[in-house]
């Protein structure tokens, strides 16, 4: 009996210093204290143990009682643990000293007891043949060890049973645990005492209740507290969390999964997917993998983004696999709304300029042996569409390009609008058919043309060769083709070839030269007499021309388009204004008063300097009538209607210029520009009967605007007459000043004077 007693005291004792090597581990005042308590136990337990292990009389009273004495220190490291366990009470400093001094007196009288037998003796009991010593004979000097011991016991009592009655439900497990296993410590206790049992029975209990101690402490609740955090954080989630065990089995999904897919059995479909899933990856020796997958879920095509991990133990042994799917089918959908806002024309639905070059340079990059044609559209005029029109009717015509553009390239041909009305192409040479290009171009002019406005579309094209040209320069190539025959109306397509790039340069270089032509007064002006219908001259319209160093004669076709997108042709035009000026200066000196120069005011003009102050500076500089100076301005520029250019042109007027509208029915004339502005003559362009077989109608609406415009008491100026027929005929319809060819060529200024002067 003695060995099994050793063997389980031995377990015993071992086990307590397991729990006491664990809750080292852990930092903190409440394990600092289970850590005394145990390491007290362990002594009671080894004291204990001796008393009845050992054969020898002496070292058997001697060991019972000093277990009889660590029991009290045992009890004190119990309250002081109990103490920083509960929180609800703080034993004050006499207590503490009343305490340690009963401790102490019951102790010096245990020591006493070994030799003099005052609280009890320590009688000899045999058991199956074997000798064990127990205490019998209890003196009433016990009573103060009882006092001691169970005042100690009623205060741990005390405060675990007032700490689980207050407590929440849900942490009193941790407490009755310990308050019920203490218990039964003490009932043994007092049933051995009852009995003369040999054994005391409660050291079995104590071990256990000291076993208790530091899981129950420690980790009992708050494992059960974050377990219980982490399913609610599991079921919070937004996420879908599935959990497998080894054999495949679905142990967990949290409560998005359900709520997802309550209309399926979510445990089978979990598992079913899962085996084809672990089978076709490999996944054996993989610890994580996350991607993205499009699936049928419910009748609807989700975007789930899944993210695995495999489950290890301690020692890196995999236990299982779980799984966090989110479903990202929103967040797909506002990306390709994003994707599609940022790379589209909100109007058109076709590639915005960026994006356009963007996938022209792929698709030329991933087919290198391929031919590809890039085509750049524009709309002649289409501001004045939207002038006349307004807007929405200019969106139409827009979108009527876009369904054509999809209907004339191939499905993998790229096509994009690239400004308000340009658009660009990139086809493939197998799905180029020049042939239904125009015929597309003729079904949107022939849809939107009316007799107001008739809309032309160019179409500029670049052989795209070099691959490694910029997609940008090869669009600039594009439109340099649609410039070489823009006001070409019976032309659609130009295709690019290196002399336009070359006289595209050469004007450049111009314009580059244009400050010091000015510098040096390189320019100068053309006059092209005006005569009544007898011949009589009664004025001149001032053309300018450069005289280059190194080219030559100039007109303005070489360098005015050039020179205007560059902002510098405000100063060519002022400088023409003052020659203007000055010759009437000296036609004036001569009485030639009644004559005339007209010029030209350009729309940028308006941008760069104040028209008002210069004219009205070079008028009062050279003291001539401002009658004499008369201002041709565009039709198309007066179309605009901005408020600030009429004002400008009413304040010209009051102070005594005369304002003609040039090339009035050349392009989009509206009766409202007759109706709105101030002007006092209209400059008719010959070309308006030109095109078509029916002149004689267009003859009748010459004849019309002939009528209307002295009605309006304006003059009419035809330009461009060019036979006897023409002069006739406008004689005939009552217009009497006259402009062309027919009379004489635009001519320098000191030739115009000695000719008519």
């Amino acid at each position: 009996m003695r060995i099994i007693l050793g063997f389980l005291f031995t377990i015993m004792i071992a086990a307590i210093c397991v729990s006491i090597y664990q809750t080292k581990k852990v930092k903190g005042r409440l394990a600092q204290k289970i850590s005394v308590f145990l390491i007290m136990a362990l002594i009671t337990l080894i004291v204990n143990a001796i008393s009845y292990i050992t054969t020898s009389y002496f070292w058997a009273v001697v060991a019972v009682n000093a277990y009889c004495a660590c029991i009290d220190w045992t009890l004190l490291c119990m309250l002081h643990y109990v103490e920083e366990y509960t929180q609800i009470l703080k034993i004050n400093r006499t207590v503490r000293g009343i305490l340690f001094g009963a401790i102490m007196v019951d102790n010096l009288i245990l020591a006493g007891n070994i030799f003099l037998n005052l609280v009890f003796k320590v009688d000899p009991v045999v058991v199956e043949g074997e000798v064990f010593y127990t205490a019998a004979a209890y003196q009433s000097k016990s009573l103060f060890h009882i006092l001691v011991a169970y005042s100690l016991v009623a205060l741990n009592a005390i405060l675990l049973i007032v700490k689980a009655m207050k407590t929440p439900r849900f942490y009193r497990t941790q407490y009755f645990v310990i308050l019920s296993l203490f218990t039964l410590v003490v009932v043994a206790c007092v049933a051995s005492l009852a009995m003369g049992s040999l054994i005391d029975l409660s050291v079995f209990f104590y071990f256990i209740m000291a076993l208790a101690v530091s899981p129950f402490s420690l980790y009992f609740i708050p494992r059960k507290l974050a377990d219980r955090t982490m399913n609610f954080a599991l079921n919070d989630m937004s996420e879908m969390v599935f959990c497998f065990d080894l054999q495949g089995s679905c142990v967990y999904f949290n409560k998005r999964v359900a709520t997802d897919f309550e209309y399926i059995d979510i445990k089978a479909a979990a598992e079913q997917s899962f085996a084809e899933w672990f089978a076709q990856n490999q996944m054996e020796n993989k610890e994580n993998l996350q991607w993205i997958e499009k699936k049928l879920v419910g009748g609807k095509v989700r975007h789930l983004e899944s993210v695995y991990h495999k489950l290890t133990d301690g020692r890196n042994e995999c236990i299982g696999y779980f799984f966090v799917v989110t479903d990202r089918t929103e967040e797909v959908e506002n990306y390709r709304k994003e994707h599609y806002r940022v790379t589209h024309d909100e109007l058109t639905g076709l590639y915005n300029k960026e994006y356009f070059f963007e996938q022209v340079e792929q698709v030329l990059k991933n087919n290198p042996d391929k031919t590809y044609y890039l085509l750049c559209t524009n709309i002649y005029g289409f501001k004045i569409y939207n002038e006349l029109f307004g807007e929405a009717s200019g969106d139409e015509v827009l979108l009527t390009q876009a369904d054509l553009m999809r209907k004339t390239t191939g499905i993998s041909d790229v096509y994009g609008r690239l400004s308000e009305d340009e658009f660009g192409m990139l086809v493939a040479e197998e799905f180029f058919f020049e042939d239904k290009i125009i015929q597309h171009t003729l079904t949107l002019r022939n849809e939107f043309s009316n007799s107001l406005y008739s809309m032309h579309i160019y179409v500029g094209v670049y052989v795209a060769k070099n691959l490694e040209e910029p997609v940008e320069q090869m669009c600039n190539k594009a439109r340099l083709a649609i410039d070489s025959i823009k006001g070409k109306y019976d032309t659609v397509f130009a295709y690019f070839d290196e002399s336009l790039l070359e006289k595209t340069l050469s004007e450049q270089k111009l314009v580059g030269q244009l400050e010091k032509a000015l510098d040096e007064e390189q320019f100068c002006i053309y006059l092209q007499p005006q005569v009544t219908a007898d011949g009589t001259v009664v004025g001149a319209e001032a053309l300018m021309r450069w005289q280059h160093p190194e080219r030559g004669l100039l007109s303005p076709g070489s360098f005015v388009a050039a020179s205007e997108h560059t902002g510098l042709l405000w100063k060519v035009d002022r400088y023409i204004w003052e020659e203007a000026v000055r010759r009437l200066k000296i036609w004036q000196s001569i009485q030639k008063t009644d004559w005339y120069i007209s010029v030209n005011i350009s729309l940028s003009d308006f941008f760069h300097i104040d028209i008002y102050e210069t004219l009205v500076g070079l008028v009062e500089k050279y003291k001539i009538e401002p009658r004499n100076l008369k201002l041709e301005l565009g039709e198309s520029m007066l179309m605009q209607e901005h408020q600030e250019q009429m004002d400008m042109l009413l304040k010209l007027r009051n102070y005594g210029f005369e304002i003609l509208i040039d090339d009035f029915g050349s392009g989009y004339s509206s009766l409202n520009m007759l109706k709105d502005n101030n002007v006092d003559a209209l400059k008719i362009d010959m070309k308006f009967l030109q095109g078509g077989g029916k002149k004689e109608r267009s003859w009748a609406i010459l004849q019309s605007i002939i009528d209307l415009a002295k009605e309006l008491e304006m003059q009419v100026v035809a330009e461009g007459v060019e036979t006897e027929e023409q002069m006739q005929r406008l004689k005939a319809v009552g217009c009497s000043c006259y402009q062309g060819y027919y009379f004489a060529k635009p001519m320098p200024v000191d030739e115009f004077e000695y000719q008519y002067m």
